[in-house]
């Protein structure tokens, strides 16, 4: 594991805009961790709020708006830097969902590696943390691994 500079990370805290690519799926049951995957996933900040995610399986792109907060420091969370929480386009993700015969579950498809939506109620919460990833988070996500992206 390593960290960045104190400088590397604030520079990244102000200006996070740009792609984001899926490197990683931390399991949260003990399994190997993945870093090979069938498909692509990116997301795109931009700086006017806007994001876009891409997922190459869904040969779609899914559209939102984010905000972003410095979150409280508890002992639990002494990791997360930033809080980026993403609401998506309601119009664009049920066109999306409702379009996928192969969707068995409104979020989640039978590849247990892969979700439309890794939230709640057409929301994401993402962590931006020490080591510059970016990783999913929010309490929706207690039967999913742990998505890992980077710049």
């Amino acid at each position: 594991m390593f960290s960045c500079q104190p400088d590397e990370f604030e520079d990244l805290q102000k200006n996070f805009t740009g792609q984001w690519e899926l490197v990683e799926m931390r399991s949260d049951w003990g399994l190997e961790d993945v870093t090979d995957f069938s498909y692509t996933e990116t997301y795109e900040f931009r700086s006017d709020g806007t994001f876009v995610k891409t997922n190459s399986e869904l040969e779609r792109q899914l559209t939102g708006t984010f905000v972003h907060a410095v979150p409280d420091q508890g002992e639990s969370q002494a990791d997360f830097r930033m809080m980026l929480t993403l609401t998506f386009d309601s119009d664009v993700l049920d066109e999306v969902i409702g379009s996928d015969e192969r969707t068995p579950h409104l979020l989640w498809r039978e590849d247990p590696y892969f979700w439309i939506l890794y939230g709640c109620q057409e929301q994401e919460v993402l962590w931006l943390r020490g080591d510059l990833s970016l990783t999913n988070g929010g309490w929706c996500i207690v039967d999913a691994g742990t998505y890992v992206y980077r710049r």
